[in-house]
């Protein structure tokens, strides 16, 4: 019996699990979906989600509708006044007199002081200098602000152009003029504050002029702080000029009273330069840099030139041997029972031709020596030398930034940028710096400083200014040839990119445009390992080629002699029709001369892109073994870094 129901439940088991389960699900559903979503439990009874609001709309709201409407009902107890009672629980055992009123504190009328102060004088800046820089630098791609900082923003690596202005700052005679105003000896002991006698920096004005096209000047124009500036919002407000509340000022000055704002008011935080042996360095440093990187190149170059010379001359002293060798050994063969000494025939021969070479081994040192060349020790100690000029720069450098000091020195360097300048335009600038004026909006001025109430910044007197400063364009182009019968002329078109420049050559007939995106079309010798060398370059002008026409004109002073050239006429508006002349030779000298410089330059070999580091202390470069051989060329001994463009 037990064996058939086990055989039973064998067979049949799936099933009985199925309707349990069918069993458990149904009542699931009856229970929790059709019962229990249909019956809501409210104020002790069960609606269906329908009835429940009809119910409150039909019942309850009803309810409270004519309990609105009700007269409000009359309290069970009227009140009744308890001052009685009040002041018979004061009278109690205790003779207290509740006459009596609490004694008020008795305020005393103090005399008000009347402070006076003269204005402290402004310290002027002295030795005012400026310089031009073009390099690549790391540019934010998002705005800076305090609290998203240069450092912390998404850059790229752009070129940029950027003009920065350096003047000496007697800080150590502020701090003197502020003590002598406001705690000096001569103030009265009651007026001395030690608050007020504590100058603080409001920041730097940096104007500028551009040349027009009739050679006159533009009006002063105001400069903008950089836009790596995190104070930029902060202290890119004009006090001095508007009706500031003395309260606005007071915040003002409590805000830029930190150490770190004053540093970088007076000097602000640089580019972060990533151009291969280049940096950022105040104007009357990088000038000095500059030169001792392209001295330190062009001996460099020189040592490599001298030992590939010594590594051909070894190649073909060998080569000279094997031959001498071979010419031995054949005449050896052929000898027909001369003496060993071979002094004729064939063995006479290979005697001389041995002596020969050996002759030739011995010249050949004076034969190749370059006219220039010194001895490859004196070019290491001089190389050892521009070194250490180097590290004095840098060591110059560390010493005059304040950015690693506890505290502004007696005397600093005063630096400030303008990154807003344009390719092609020239420029000259004047800067001043301010400190607040602690009493500005207050009666608080002596006779005669009245005119100082409003004034809420001290500026020093603008500097004079500096000398020109010319923008150069970052793209050119040279008519190099023509070709008569067709009026076809040879353009060369050269584009500054990424720190190098890079030339193409185009044949335009009248009517094209000169120029197009193109490859760089660069040699392996000119690209060193890891180096970024864009896939295009634009070198499109703007301008189109209008016609070439002849010219005939008498040159020379006292023998004259014809001269016979063309002109290649050009517009970029189809308007304004300009002509220059074709080929180099008829060529403005400063046309020739930047022609020159862009030659050489577009020589330079491209070095892949250094680390962006404001605090390097040394320039990325390269030592001898570096080096392969070629890698130089030996006219390019004179060209620099990429910010040797100096004034």
């Amino acid at each position: 019996m037990l064996g058939k129901l086990s055989k039973f439940f064998e067979d049949h088991i799936e099933k009985v699990v199925l309707v349990i389960v069918g069993v458990i699900s149904f009542w699931i559903l009856i229970t929790n979906v059709v019962i229990s979503s249909n019956h809501i439990e409210y104020a002790g009874r069960r609606f269906r989600p329908g009835a429940i609001d009809d119910y409150i709309l039909t019942t309850e709201a009803v309810y409270l509708q004519e309990r609105l409407e009700q007269e409000p009902e009359p309290p069970e107890e009227e009140y009744a006044p308890t001052g009685d009672r009040f002041v018979a629980m004061l009278d109690s055992a205790i003779d207290i007199d509740t006459a009596i009123s609490p004694p008020v504190p008795i305020y005393k009328m103090t005399e008000i002081i009347e402070r006076r102060y003269a204005v402290p004088t402004m310290p002027a800046l002295d030795s005012i200098s400026a310089g031009r820089y073009r390099t690549v630098a790391l540019l934010p791609q998002e705005r800076v602000t305090m609290e998203n900082p240069y450092d912390s923003v998404e850059t790229e690596r752009g070129d940029i152009d950027l003009v920065s202005m350096q003047a000496d700052f007697d800080f150590g005679r502020l701090r003197d003029e502020f003590n002598r105003t406001f705690a000096g000896d001569a103030v009265k002991t009651e007026w001395q504050d030690e608050t007020l006698a504590k100058p603080v920096l409001a920041g730097i004005e940096v104007q500028r002029q551009h040349l027009l096209d009739d050679e006159q000047w533009s009006d002063w124009q105001s400069v903008p702080r950089p836009e790596i500036c995190s104070y930029r919002e902060l202290l890119s407000g004009d006090v001095n000029e508007e009706a500031v509340s003395r309260g606005s000022m007071r915040v003002m000055l409590l805000q830029l009273d930190e150490p770190d704002i004053q540093k970088e008011i007076i000097q602000p935080q640089a580019y972060r330069v990533v151009l291969a042996d280049d940096r950022w360095l105040p104007p009357s440093l990088y000038g000095d840099y500059a030169r001792i990187i392209r001295d330190i190149e062009s001996e460099q170059r020189r040592l490599d030139r001298a030992a590939e010379r010594e590594r051909e001359a070894e190649r073909d002293d060998r080569t000279d041997r094997d031959r001498s060798t071979d010419r031995d050994r054949d005449s050896r063969r052929r000898d027909t029972g001369r003496t060993p000494t071979g002094m004729g025939g064939a063995g006479f021969d290979g005697g001389m031709t041995g002596m020969m070479g050996t002759d030739r081994e011995r010249r050949r040192p004076t034969e190749r020596r370059d006219p220039d060349d010194r001895d490859d020790t004196a070019r290491e100690d001089r190389l050892q030398s521009l070194e250490e000029s180097l590290a004095d720069i840098e060591e110059r450098f560390a010493e005059i930034s304040l950015h690693q000091a506890a505290e502004l020195d007696d005397e600093v360097v005063v630096w400030s940028h303008d990154d807003s300048v344009e390719p092609g335009r020239t420029y000259r600038y004047r800067i001043r710096l301010g400190a607040f004026n602690p009493i500005a909006g207050t009666d608080q001025f002596a006779e005669g400083y009245e005119d100082y109430a409003d004034q809420h910044i001290l500026w020093t007197d603008f500097t004079e200014p500096t000398p020109q400063i010319s923008i150069p364009e970052r793209i050119y182009f040279f008519p190099v040839g023509i070709q008569e019968t067709v009026k076809m002329t040879n353009v060369q078109v050269s584009r500054y990119k990424l720190g190098y420049w890079y030339s193409r050559e185009f044949s335009v007939r009248p009517g094209e445009l000169i120029g197009r995106e193109t490859d760089p079309r660069l040699s392996d010798d000119l690209i060193e390992e890891g180096a970024e060398i864009p896939e295009t370059v634009d070198f499109t002008t703007g301008a189109a080629y209008v016609d070439a026409r002849p010219v005939n004109i008498w040159t020379g002073t006292s023998n004259l002699r014809p001269q016979q050239y063309f002109d290649m006429l050009y517009t970029y508006d189809g308007v304004d029709i300009q002509r220059l002349g074709i080929i180099a030779s008829n060529w403005p000298s400063e046309l020739q001369s930047l022609f020159a410089d862009i030659r050489r330059e577009e020589r330079r070999v491209r070095k892949p892109f250094g680390e962006a580091d404001f605090d390097r202390r040394t320039p990325i470069r390269r030592t001898r073994d570096d080096f392969a051989p070629g890698d130089f060329d030996p006219m390019m001994d004179d060209f620099g870094p990429g910010m040797d463009d100096w004034w």
